[in-house]
Order: C-alpha cells, then sequence, then structure tokens
C-alpha cells in the first residue's frame, strides 16, 4: 500500500508465503496464509505496524480454466477478441485511494475468488493501481491489443502511466494464454 508503513515488507512476506502454499493449497487457503504472515510480521514489530498490501493472482487449471484469487485494488483485466474486461472488482472507497480490504491489516481477510473460461488468445493483465490510476480502461486496451512482445506491452504500459505522471508504484504483468 503506496505509502504506508513497511509496504515492500508486506508485499515480499505475501507474495513469499503465497508462491509456498499455491500449488498445495486452495487460492483462497495461499492467500489466507499470506494475510495471516503479514499480520504476524505487522504485530511482533512496532515499526511494522499497519503495514498491508493488496494481492492478485491467477492460475491456470485443467480444462482452459482460470482461477483467481484477489484482495484490494489491484485488478485482473482479460483481454478477449478486442475487448477489455476487469475481472476483479475493487476493494477499495470509488474515486480515493483507501482500502475497504487489504492483506495483513487484520488477521483475517475475505477473498475474492472466482473461475473464468481461458480460450486460446486471451490476454489477462495484472496490474496495480498505479497504473489503472494514470490510464483509462481505453488506454489499457489500445496498449494490450497490438500483437507485440508481451514484455514490451509491459513496458509500454509502465511507460505511459510514468508518463501521466506516475504517482504510485507500477506494475504490469501480462499472460497471453495459448
Amino acid at each position: 500500500m503506496g505509502g504506508h508503513a513497511a509496504g515492500d515488507v508486506a508485499s515480499r512476506t505475501a507474495l513469499e508465503t503465497f508462491l509456498r502454499s499455491v500449488a498445495s493449497r486452495s487460492m483462497e487457503e495461499a492467500i489466507m496464509l499470506a494475510n495471516l504472515a503479514v499480520w504476524e510480521v505487522s504485530q511482533t514489530d512496532p515499526q511494522k505496524a499497519g503495514m498491508g498490501t493488496t494481492l492478485t493472482a491467477i492460475r491456470f487449471e485443467a480444462d482452459s480454466e482460470l482461477v483467481c484469487g484477489h484482495v484490494g485494488d489491484s485488478r485482473l483485466y482479460r483481454l478477449r477478441d478486442g475487448a477489455l474486461e476487469q475481472l476483479t472488482r475493487d476493494h477499495s472507497i470509488p474515486r480515493t485511494s483507501m482500502l475497504t480490504r487489504a492483506i495483513g491489516t487484520h488477521a483475517d481477510v475475505e477473498v475474492d475468488v472466482f473461475r473464468a473460461s481461458a480460450v486460446t488468445g486471451d490476454r489477462y493483465l495484472l496490474c496495480s493501481d498505479g497504473l489503472t490510476g494514470m490510464l483509462s480502461d481505453e488506454d489499457l486496451r489500445a496498449l494490450v491489443a497490438p500483437p507485440a512482445e508481451l514484455e514490451k506491452i509491459c513496458g509500454d504500459l509502465i511507460a505511459a502511466a510514468n508518463q501521466r505522471g506516475g504517482h504510485d508504484n507500477i506494475t504490469a504483468i501480462l499472460i497471453e494464454m495459448r
């Protein structure tokens, strides 16, 4: 959470815990473990009190199915047949950056988990609010759609957000279903 206590520690702790557990647990359980790990660190170190982060993750499963787990205001978009769709719902107060749900701010967290079909050619954009706060959905669609290398597109997304002010940390991951 940009500007808050030890956000980098919260993000790293959540990610490391999530990655260790997601292969052997459900998406919801892995995110809940990540939440608990961040919460425990925040309770044992006064300098880290109140730290938190957002987490949006996807996993592709058999039968071309995608599973998404989500807490916070990072987002998952799907580009299919030229149309961009936001698949996650922000856990924040509209038109503010105030989160209503985050990883590590409480011992328990409610996790949104859903399944969606994945079709060859779909592109999935996982991104932080540092990107979506600077670029409109139409900007995102225009930048994600071209037949370019995924890494180049991510660089272009980040550069465009920075050109418009880059007021927050910017993360962008782009995956294409093949």
